[in-house]
């Protein structure tokens, strides 16, 4: 079995964990502003703080559930979750183990 590493994965993963860190600093310059008062701007900061968390999470695991070969295109599980081991996505009919660079 031949092992490719997915050079874009890793790459795009980190830009996506970027993208959904502004939701959340929106959402706790909205908690900071109110300074304890509990108005508007506190509900709104702890209800898009909850959903940002939610979005973000629900985001990650399509990420690494939803995994496609790069040669054939089927949809590939995860090998394994051991805390030790690299993330990498095992193609049978390809006969590939794409690595994506991540750990557990």
């Amino acid at each position: 079995m031949k092992t490719v590493l997915d050079k874009n994965f890793k790459i795009n993963y980190i830009k996506n964990n970027i993208k959904k860190t502004i939701p959340l600093l929106i959402s706790f310059t909205f908690l900071y502003l109110d300074s304890g008062t509990l108005g508007i701007q506190f509900w709104i900061g702890i209800v898009s703080f909850v959903l940002s968390i939610l979005i973000w999470a629900w985001q990650d695991y399509r990420l690494f559930t939803n995994y496609k070969c790069l040669l054939c295109d089927k949809s590939l599980p995860k090998s394994s979750s051991n805390e030790e081991d690299p993330i990498v996505f095992i193609c049978e009919g390809c006969k590939v183990t794409w690595k994506t660079g991540l750990y557990h």
